[in-house]
């Protein structure tokens, strides 16, 4: 089942985010359903999601949603597009260049920069992933939805 509904924008990204780099807001758009499924779904297993998602859909949330969305979804959401997002950026810049490569201070500066950041903000998509992951583990009562044997906490994908 595949689902349209994106539960951030390209301005939550960047009010969430500091992005060092100047990223298209269209580049952040068309990551963000994707960062969705690998970064959420499997972590508030499908049931819940969908859920989720059925619920964002008539707002307002339930208070058990909001709690998810306002502490966890939105960070997970923005850290993870932000992350994706250098990525692709970091990846564009490189395809455009070919076999060319600046051999300047500068240029060798930036390129750790953005390599730094995505480190960073990956980081921080796994710390509220984890944070979640936690939280639902722990009040499960409230999810009932969710299928907690189903959440793995301790494993890292970079996508």
């Amino acid at each position: 089942m595949a689902t349209t509904t994106k539960l951030i924008t390209s301005s939550d990204i960047l009010a969430v985010c500091t992005l060092e780099q100047s990223i298209d807001p269209f580049w952040l758009d068309s990551e963000i359903l994707y960062c969705q499924e690998i970064y959420l779904k499997n972590l508030l297993t499908e049931e819940l999601y969908y859920s989720f998602l059925d619920d964002y859909e008539t707002l307002p949330l339930s208070a058990e949603n909001q709690i998810l969305y306002d502490r966890y979804i939105k960070f997970i959401g923005c850290y993870g597009t932000a992350y994706r997002s250098v990525v692709g950026n970091i990846q564009t810049q490189a395809e455009n260049q070919g076999l060319m490569e600046n051999r300047t201070d500068y240029s060798n500066v930036a390129k750790e920069n953005e390599r730094k950041q995505a480190f960073f903000l990956y980081e921080k998509c796994f710390h509220y992933q984890k944070q979640l992951g936690n939280f639902l583990l722990n009040n499960t009562v409230d999810y009932p939805d969710l299928d907690a044997t189903k959440i793995v906490l301790e494993s890292r994908v970079i996508a």
